[in-house]
């Protein structure tokens, strides 16, 4: 899958954290595509090498929200639960 142009499935997302050896991440909007996967991907990368990990700025604007969903930042919709929200709540039961 790409994201702007760049790749972002599970592999080269693991390569990249390991090699910089980071323990924080960028989400992506809640209109991007495959933006539960990335999620996904980033959690289970931090949890196999046993790194802590939060979401940072939950609701600090409505495009990273887990609560949002829609196709642009002008169209975000309230959402009880969409795959984003699933990644972390995954992630949050795991620790």
């Amino acid at each position: 899958m790409k994201f702007n142009g760049f790749r972002c499935e599970e592999e080269n997302n693991r390569m990249h954290y390991r090699e910089a050896n980071i323990k924080k991440f960028v989400t992506r909007a809640a209109w991007a595509p495959g933006a539960g996967e990335y999620l996904r991907d980033c959690i289970d990368i931090f949890e196999e090498y046993g790194w802590d990990w939060c979401y940072h700025a939950f609701r600090e604007w409505e495009g990273w929200s887990v609560e949002r969903e829609g196709l642009n930042w002008r169209g975000l919709l309230p959402s009880a639960d969409n795959q984003r929200k699933q990644a972390l709540l995954k992630g949050f039961k795991s620790k």
